[in-house]
């Protein structure tokens, strides 16, 4: 694909969703898998070369302003995610909108800069995303996909240091949303149901090697 800016994966609908954009014009297209073989039509040693087959779904050519960072879907509403940075007024700003199919723009939020990857809440239309994401001040964000409005989320729970949140996980099947701090090496677990915040205890795996620090 020319010009790929980045992919999500659509498990209901078994495709792969590609973003690409060049000269300011961006696509959405769509790739077919088969959930047993992989992708659809897979390679054989005969036809590996060949390319596969990308159907366009999305057209757009003046709404993303900035440098594209994080691309998602939320496939209850058919909404597809795309996060942008740019810089207004001398400050670095992050643009999260969502477009319909035919290409109308549903929703606009801004936030600050430096986001994490974007999760999606299937049952509750909402996308979460942490701003300041390298820093500790992180800060999670939910952004409402069906008007834009954005709210803080809780932070970590009593005792917990943030120092770096990089991963938002959204578990869909137990509404609970999945935050990793790169700094810490802790798991925050927040249970959406409750708003309250725990961390995942966990244990390293030992590698074996007594040299490597898990």
């Amino acid at each position: 694909v020319q010009g790929l800016l980045s992919i999500a994966f659509d498990t209901a609908g078994s495709r792969v969703l590609v973003l690409s954009g060049q000269d300011n014009k961006y696509t959405v297209g769509s790739v077919a898998i088969n959930t047993t073989r992989g992708f659809a039509s897979a390679k054989t040693a005969e036809t590996r070369n060949s390319s596969a087959t990308v159907s366009s779904l999305l057209s757009l050519t003046t709404e993303i302003k900035g440098a594209v960072k994080q691309f998602a879907y939320h496939r209850a509403s058919q909404t597809y995610i795309i996060a942008d940075e740019r810089s207004v007024n001398g400050s670095v700003r992050t643009f999260v909108q969502g477009f319909a199919s035919a290409g109308a723009k549903r929703f606009e939020a801004e936030i600050g800069g430096d986001i994490s990857n974007l999760a999606v809440n299937e049952a509750g239309s909402l996308v979460y995303v942490a701003e300041a994401s390298k820093t500790a001040q992180a800060k999670l964000k939910a952004i409402n996909i069906t008007n834009g409005v954005v709210a803080d989320m809780a932070g970590a729970p009593a005792g917990a240091t943030i120092g770096s949140l990089a991963e938002i996980r959204m578990d869909n099947v137990n509404n609970r949303l999945y935050v990793g701090d790169s700094v810490s090496d802790a798991i925050f677990v927040i249970d959406l149901a409750t708003a309250a915040v725990t961390e995942l205890n966990h244990m390293p795996i030992f590698t074996g090697d007594p040299t490597i620090q898990n």
